[in-house]
């Protein structure tokens, strides 16, 4: 079950390049009944492991933009910390609601993020920016980053791909591969403040769901090559939709 959990998300992880990690803590939590706080952790080490071998992938076929990446993993390094220091302070139902609301935030940025994505490339302009404003832009973009990947357990890939888009002025492929590059160095902080924390995670738990998710990432990449990609958006959209709605009324009902 683990395993299959895994799998899911390391597809749709693949598939998308972000939408996959805020599936981790649910199935988790609801799904291998994990703790709200011991999934976060878990999560964090998961998505770090598929970012990471995204990452490496990706650099060594020349696609990273190295000077962006390191400029928002600065300021990402520096909010994971905050990021799980404000999670030790909140309540599981709390967290599990905060939750709820970012993956409905996944879900809207989701089914409208063509429109976006094409507005964005089309009217800003390279020039608009210094690049001490840039700079400042993109750090404090990676605090913020952070901040989630600390607090939520998340990678963090679908606020960070369209603001390279828009702020970096990077193409969408070059702008995923430079995401997982960001999250893969953002989650090492974060898993390292959970653990400084005192937070635990289950040994065999972590490597069976981190194997299935690094076992789904080959299939999701593939099938990412030859499905729409505003089909698929929207697709997963709507689970998230319905996903939230469950975290919330699940939350209330158990509360």
């Amino acid at each position: 079950m683990t395993l299959l959990l895994g799998l899911i998300v390391g597809v749709l992880f693949g598939l998308t390049g972000n939408g996959g990690s805020t599936l981790a803590v649910p199935l988790l939590v609801y799904g291998l009944h994990l703790r709200p706080h011991a999934a976060v952790c878990t999560s964090m080490i998961v998505v770090g492991a598929m970012a990471a071998v995204r990452a490496v992938q990706s650099t060594r076929a020349g696609v990273v933009d190295n000077r962006l990446g390191w400029r928002i993993a600065f300021g990402g390094l520096t909010g994971a910390p905050v990021g799980a220091l404000i999670g030790r302070h909140l309540s599981e139902r709390w967290l599990l609601m905060l939750f709820a609301a970012l993956v409905l935030i996944v879900a809207v940025r989701l089914w409208i993020q063509k429109a976006h994505i094409t507005s964005g490339v089309t009217s800003q302009s390279p020039g608009t920016k210094t690049h001490a404003q840039q700079f400042y832009l993109l750090a404090a973009l990676g605090f913020g980053t952070g901040v989630l990947s600390g607090l939520l357990g998340v990678g963090g890939g679908f606020i960070l791909i369209p603001a390279l888009v828009l702020l970096g002025q990077l193409e969408i492929h070059r702008a995923m591969a430079t995401a997982m590059f960001t999250v893969a160095l953002v989650s090492v902080a974060a898993m390292a403040s959970h653990f400084f924390a005192g937070q635990r995670v289950s040994l065999e738990t972590t490597a069976l769901f981190t194997m299935g998710g690094l076992m789904g990432l080959w299939p999701g990449t593939w099938l990412a090559a030859r499905i729409p990609g505003v089909w698929l958006a929207r697709v997963l959209a709507m689970g998230l939709f319905l996903l939230g709605a469950f975290i919330v009324v699940h939350s209330f009902v158990k509360g």
